[in-house]
């Protein structure tokens, strides 16, 4: 990230609570203005599920004072995939099949089937999850790779429609609208499509975006407390999303 400057901005993929990240950002405090930041947080208007309450984000709420440091900084540019959009990341029907069509003739895919269905029987099945998935139907939310996307698209987010807001992160780990502030954050409110999973379907089915020089960009989860099994299927498909948008597969 040092590596960073005015004419070599790096691309930010954060998924994960900003612990790191804000340590980074207390000691380099003008580092952000080199960085294009793409996050999956928060919850505006809509929490999980899709409840018409916002929730207290994980992400977030795990370390509220670094996601008040990472909401508060000077980014080149900040994009964020909150709840309100998330929660509809799930791939399934012809998409679904169509990937596993090609589990016999590829090698990745057949380790994400296998990573997926290790971490499905071992408590996955009990994940909440707006639509049904199984290794066979489809996947549960995928929050994590609407960030992936919106990296690779930042400058035309269709099918997503974002919309600069000045958005804070409470003391008690909430994210909402502040007009009195002028730092505005582009965030993904609700998608181009009257059904929400027709827009998901769409950006699965974007396969050559090409938007990211591949030496520019960083991804970051932490994990802490976890039993990493459980988290195994979801790294797996973030890891592989950011490496088919750049192109590499």
């Amino acid at each position: 990230m040092k590596k960073a400057s005015t004419n070599h901005l790096y691309y930010y993929i954060h998924i994960g609570p900003a612990t790191s990240l804000a340590n980074v950002l207390e000691k380099y405090r003008s580092l952000s203005m080199n960085i294009r930041l793409f996050a999956m947080a928060g919850s505006l208007y809509y929490g999980y599920e899709n409840s018409a309450t916002p929730s207290k984000e994980y992400n977030i709420e795990h370390d509220i004072r670094s996601a008040q440091t990472m909401f508060a900084s000077n980014w080149t540019y900040f994009s964020l995939a909150p709840l309100d959009c998330t929660n509809f990341m799930q791939f399934n029907g012809l998409l679904w099949k169509k990937f596993l069509s090609y589990r016999s003739r590829s090698r990745t895919v057949n380790m994400i089937i296998e990573s997926y269905t290790i971490w499905y029987n071992d408590g996955g099945s009990n994940m909440s999850a707006i639509q049904p998935f199984n290794p066979e139907f489809g996947t549960p939310e995928m929050h994590d790779i609407l960030a992936v996307y919106l990296a690779s698209s930042y400058t035309s987010v269709a099918p997503t429609i974002s919309t600069f807001l000045p958005i804070v992160v409470t003391n008690d780990g909430y994210t909402f609208e502040n007009q009195t502030i002028k730092k505005t954050i582009n965030t993904c409110l609700k998608y181009q499509t009257l059904n929400p999973y027709d827009a998901t379907a769409q950006i699965g089915w974007k396969s050559n975006t090409g938007g990211l020089p591949a030496n520019n960009v960083k991804a970051t989860i932490e994990v802490r407390g976890t039993d990493l099994s459980h988290l195994n299927f979801t790294l797996v498909i973030v890891s592989i999303s950011i490496v088919s948008i750049l192109n590499l597969l």
